[in-house]
């Protein structure tokens, strides 16, 4: 028999939306661990950092093998289960179901994110404080994840769940897979995320009192910079818990629609299959959040500055070409001056020539009519070149 397009649509899904997840959660392992053993990031600056870059590195590497494994979907389930493409045995498949149980970890990674927020933000706890605590931020998430995936596989709760192995019914459990998947997976999911709310609403409240009261630092630059600080450092925390909850509201709705009817909406299943797979995409958003926002900031910033040198050379350029045009109508003038002030010069006349009068009209009088006109023209010159000059300042 065929399978329907709504089937093979379930078996596709979560492994086109695992291969962003993936690669997102090994570029934040990969940025974390450079970052790490660069030379610049081992500055006391960076080293108050550190308790936050191996909380979220740590949670990022159990999403790689998270992702993996919704990667590879309905392929590890038994042959002949039913599911398409199920290619698999029973041991790929409690593989596959332990590695997804030992995902629980992800989200108490973000309850100890939330934790390491509310302790630098309100409480102001330094480094030395945190370092102190930093093995329970990382113990309590490993034991609840890799325990309770460790008891499940105790009791041989991994069996086909249709999209993927989890806990699932069996011979030996039919009647209390669900109670196991509540008490292993979704109670211990939802108390991480109530924490995480409680915590972010701890912490916001804070930062939104101190903004009011204004009782952070002793100067107004001081001030402003703390208050935009921890403005950020909030936004963060709140988009950490946003992707958390993206990742797994639409698959605890999908489990309870299923213990109460039986059954699931195929919409309501295509939402869980387009959320939980991506979780490690939705927290590499979260990451490279604060580097988009400064990217755009600088690049404001050089717009404005190009903005006013274009809006400077322009005005240079008009001061220039007026100078320019006064130059030019100045020669002009000058060209015109020196042209007027010509002697005309007569061969052949000697002085006693000069000197006589000579009532006929000779060469003289022609003189004297050009030098009239030459006067005319250089006073009509002149004329034109003051209203020149005029029209150009």
């Amino acid at each position: 028999m065929a399978p329907s397009p709504k089937t093979i649509a379930l078996a596709a899904i979560p492994k086109i939306v695992a291969v962003p997840s993936l690669l997102g959660s090994l570029y934040i392992v990969v940025d974390v661990a450079r970052n790490r053993w660069s030379g610049a990031v081992a500055s006391r600056k960076q080293s108050t950092n550190s308790t936050y870059n191996r909380l979220l590195a740590a949670m990022s590497c159990i999403d790689v093998l998270s992702s993996l494994c919704y990667f590879l979907g309905t392929w590890p389930i038994p042959i002949d289960s039913g599911p398409y493409l199920a290619s698999g045995n029973a041991a790929t498949c409690v593989a596959q179901g332990f590695v997804i149980q030992a995902g629980l970890a992800i989200p108490f990674y973000n309850l100890s994110l939330s934790t390491y927020y509310l302790l630098v933000v309100k409480l102001g706890w330094k480094q030395r404080r945190i370092s102190a605590i930093e093995k329970y931020l990382h113990g309590i998430p490993l034991l609840v994840g890799l325990g309770t995936s460790v008891a499940a596989a105790c009791l041989d709760l991994f069996h086909n769940s249709n999209l993927w192995c989890w806990i699932a019914a069996n011979e030996a459990n039919d009647n209390n897979f669900q109670l196991y998947r509540w008490l292993f997976a979704y109670g211990p999911l939802w108390f991480s995320i109530i924490g995480c709310t409680v915590s972010m609403a701890s912490m916001t409240r804070h930062v939104l009192a101190t903004q009011r009261s204004g009782n952070i630092g002793s100067s107004l630059n001081n001030t402003d910079r703390k208050k935009s600080l921890r403005k950020q450092t909030v936004h963060q925390a709140l988009s950490f818990v946003g992707a958390m909850y993206l990742a797994w509201t639409f698959a605890t709705v999908s489990r309870i629609v299923q213990a109460t009817t039986g059954s699931i909406p195929y919409p309501l299943i295509v939402m869980f299959v387009l959320t939980l797979p991506g979780q490690g995409f939705w927290n590499f958003l979260v990451y490279i959040r604060p580097r988009y926002l400064r990217y755009l900031r600088n690049k404001k910033k050089n717009k404005k500055q190009d903005t006013k040198k274009e809006g400077g050379r322009g005005g240079q350029d008009k001061k220039n070409e007026k100078k320019e045009e006064r130059n030019k109508t100045d020669k002009t003038y000058e060209d015109a001056g020196s042209s007027s002030r010509e002697p005309s010069v007569q061969v052949g006349i000697t002085s006693t020539d000069i000197s006589a009068p000579k009532p006929s009209i000779g060469p003289s009088d022609n003189n004297d009519e050009e030098s009239q006109d030459n006067g005319k023209t250089h006073k009509t010159e002149r004329s034109t070149i003051n209203i020149i000059d005029e029209g150009s300042c």
